[in-house]
């Protein structure tokens, strides 16, 4: 069970960036740009990507702690913390731009006025 401190990134991937971003739409789902949870969402969705840039790179640090220490190999920490990298660039930059276009939608929308 000593690996399964390697694979501590996916479960934080998983626990603390995927699962909250499918919440997130699956709560925006079917409503119009100009509602107040298109704007939730957006929001919602750049702090989630914020603090997940903050947490995987803090995760990524103690990669060779866990090496020294002996939990892991040199060679399972630095596998690791390549696939870390790879979290860390891409799945921020993904859930920040969708947030940010939820949110710029709602800027550039206005409630429908009802015909009278």
């Amino acid at each position: 069970m000593e690996s399964s401190v390697a694979d501590l990134h996916f479960s934080f991937a998983v626990g603390l960036g995927v699962f909250p971003t499918l919440l997130v739409f699956l709560f925006v789902k079917g409503e119009p740009a100009w509602s107040i949870k298109s704007l939730a969402s957006g929001c919602l969705l750049v702090l989630i990507a914020t603090y997940f840039l903050a947490i995987m790179t803090d995760l990524e640090s103690l990669m060779p702690w866990f090496a020294n220490n002996g939990h892991v190999t040199t060679d399972e920490a630095s596998a690791a913390a390549s696939e870390i990298k790879v979290w860390t660039l891409i799945f921020p930059a993904i859930v920040g731009a969708i947030g940010a276009n939820y949110i710029t939608s709602w800027l550039q929308s206005s409630k429908p006025k009802a015909d009278r």
